[in-house]
């Protein structure tokens, strides 16, 4: 059982069989459930029960070690079709930047047996990891592909012609092409060999994204995924193997193709080390496949190729028209600020063709410097101004390297020009085998002649109909807010005029006594009071019939006069107050302890109500909320519940007091 941990104890359920232990320079314990030392050897083979057991060890990574951790397995090799146990090994993902597998253990011995065979279940695209964790002797290890109908054996086989020894690696890859099941026959000329193989599963099916580049890995053909815009570039700059030969680690062959969507792509292309992969336009993704049936790893190294502070490259060829949309070119501010780019010649690009926005009076005349420094000995600069109506060339400067620079300048008028770095090959420069270009340019501009200030004198009619304008506009946009601060100081008086009695529900039934409809003071009795501090609030309604006070929340309720509602139905005022939290996904349950159960028919204000339930929704801290409700049913007593989320866990509260239903003469 490999491992590389340094003082080493680990509990482990054990079966009867053999245990192998093989140490340099370390030792290994075994003890039972009793307490007792079953082994405590650096060099053992023997035999053990089926039990629990403590292993130590001082420096368990110089050793390796079998323990009889599986069943004993079947001796022979079932017909294609037959009823067979298959181990339970699940597939793992691959990631494209990590591979987290532990795979399956086994371990058995060949005591009395001629072979040791067990089943793995497999699907196509799989690919499964056999390794050989440590063996005491010689072993021979065959494999064959069964289905429903057919057996086939497979050529890929492993031999030991001796026991494994300390950190040596003995590894094998299988490729699955159809669904069915592996069969793995476990033999040895030594009738006393004791083994142990960690099996492991992955898929290539799907393709693993990989947002950014860096190092990926990842076993057999995974497709890797990567986006790639028009104007970036991927290169592979390092492909190795596991278990693959030093010398061989350069001969792992890389693919890719371009993915258009999903259900539609290019050929597949090879990819050599080094080579640079651009992008192109409308592409999804690029996807990478390293053809070798190993665990590989590899590092991909992104670049852009962007000009002067845009998101890509720079336009070869100037707007068709002055209404063209001109937001791709890259806009060269005037300022002697430093813009750097690239003629990327590899992929085409031999010329790039930037942006100036001159601002003047009509008639003005303005000068544009311009300076190109970098890779220049090769650049050509080209300066343009254009008619701002029909685009066509006006005049135009051209300059080569000089000295230590390109440097050219133009005199242009107002409007949009465009400045041009191209390479003096044009198309015969781009080569594969060529780099790229870098660039820098900077861009600053004098005014040679201002020209002549616009004017455009008022009239005495526009003058005097923007002002009747402006007025009216004021007017209109000024008149909600004054309705809106007479409606709140209108609200506000009623609530202090409201709260100047108190015992306002006692109020409220003497006027039903009068005959005078009360249901619109009510209405907006509710409205006003909660504007009211809280306590406050509470001595206007007079005594509740019921309150619940913690430092969470605050509920207190009354039973209002029943020729509020209709026969047979019972009208309540409740005020509900958050002390420290928001409650949120609120809701009020009305809970009939004995009888029928209770039924919302009417809440003032109109809250959503279902059953015996009016949901809240959010209550804020420190906020006020009453409202009217009536309920029906024929149940005597009535349980009122609160609940909702506060702080992301749920909670509810409960009036502690059960409130009666109070019936007048007319029930009764």
């Amino acid at each position: 059982m490999p491992s590389v941990a340094a003082n080493y104890s680990s509990n482990q359920s054990l079966q009867n069989g053999k245990v192998w232990i093989d140490c340099e320079n370390s030792w290994i314990e075994i003890i039972d459930e009793n307490n007792n030392t079953i082994v405590n050897s650096s060099n053992y083979l023997g035999d053990i029960e089926s039990g629990n057991y403590t292993v130590n060890s001082p420096n368990i990574s110089d050793c390796q070690t079998i323990l009889p951790v599986s069943q004993d397995f079947p001796n022979d090799r079932p017909i294609p079709g037959a009823s067979f146990e298959s181990i339970d090994v699940v597939t793992c993902p691959q990631t494209g930047v990590s591979i987290a597998c532990e795979g399956v253990l086994l371990a058995g011995d060949l005591s009395n047996d001629t072979s040791d065979i067990f089943a793995i279940n497999v699907s196509s695209a799989d690919i499964v990891k056999v390794d050989v964790e440590a063996s005491s002797s010689s072993l021979d290890i065959d494999f064959h592909f069964q289905n429903s109908t057919r057996e086939n054996k497979l050529e890929a086989e492993m031999y030991l012609n001796r026991n494994t020894s300390i950190g040596e690696s003995n590894t094998l890859y299988l490729a699955v092409e159809e669904e069915g099941r592996i069969i793995v026959t476990i033999s040895s000329p030594n009738p006393d060999t004791a083994w142990a193989i960690t099996v492991s599963k992955y898929t290539i099916v799907d393709t693993a994204m990989v947002e950014t580049d860096g190092d990926i890995t990842g076993v057999g053909t995974i497709p890797i995924g990567i986006e790639l815009g028009q104007d970036e570039s991927i290169t592979i700059t390092h492909i190795s193997g596991l278990d693959v030969p030093e010398d061989n680690q350069s001969a792992i062959p890389a693919y890719y193709r371009f993915v258009y969507s999903e259900n539609s792509n290019s050929e597949w292309s090879n990819l050599s080390a080094n080579q640079k992969l651009f992008g192109i336009r409308d592409i999804s993704h690029v996807e990478l496949i390293f053809d070798c049936l190993c665990e590989w790893a590899a590092s991909i190294s992104k670049q852009t190729h962007f000009d002067a502070r845009l998101n890509s490259d720079a336009p070869n060829f100037i707007p068709l028209s002055s209404s063209s949309d001109n937001s791709s070119y890259p806009l060269i501010e005037m300022s002697g600020e430093n813009y750097k780019g690239e003629l990327t010649l590899m992929n085409g690009d031999f010329k790039d063709i930037l942006r100036v926005e001159v601002e003047g009076w009509n008639d003005s005349v303005h000068l544009i410097d311009v300076i190109v420094e970098g890779d220049i000995y090769d650049l050509q600069l080209t300066i343009w101004e254009l008619d701002q109506t029909n685009w066509n060339i006006l005049e135009s400067a051209s300059a080569t390297y000089s000295m230590t620079s390109v440097r050219g300048s133009l005199d242009v008028g107002p409007g949009t020009h465009f400045i041009q770095i191209s390479h003096v090959d044009g198309p015969n420069s781009t080569t594969s085998e060529v780099n790229s270009t870098q660039w820098q340019i900077r861009v600053s501009t004098a005014i040679l002649e201002e020209g002549e200030e616009p004017w455009f004198p008022t009239e005495d009619v526009v003058y005097e109909a923007a002002n009747l304008f402006y007025w009216i506009i004021g007017i209109i946009l000024i008149t909600p807010f004054i309705l809106f601060y007479l409606f709140v100081r209108r609200e506000k008086q009623f609530a202090e005029e409201f709260a100047s009695k108190k015992n306002r529900l006692e109020w409220l039934t003497k006027q039903l006594d009068t005959g005078v409809d009360t249901e619109i003071d009510l209405k907006r009795a509710l409205r006003a009071v909660s504007s009211l501090e809280w306590e406050k609030a509470l001595e206007v309604w007079g005594e509740c019939q019921s309150r619940h006070y913690t430092s969470g929340i605050d509920i207190a309720l009354w039973s209002l006069d029943r020729r509020l509602a209709e026969k047979g139905q019972w009208p309540l005022l409740i005020g509900v107050r958050a002390q420290e939290n928001d409650w949120n996904v609120s809701a009020i349950r009305f809970e009939s302890p004995q009888g029928e159960a209770w039924k919302v028919v009417e809440v003032v204000p109109n809250l959503l109500n279902r059953g015996d339930e009016i949901f809240l929704d959010s209550i804020m801290k420190n906020s006020r909320l009453f409202f009217k409700v009536v309920i029906e049913g024929s149940a005597d007593s009535l349980d009122v519940h609160l609940s909702g989320i506060v702080g992301g866990n749920p909670i509810a509260a409960k009036l502690i007091d059960t409130i009666y239903k109070p019936y007048d003469s007319e029930e009764e």
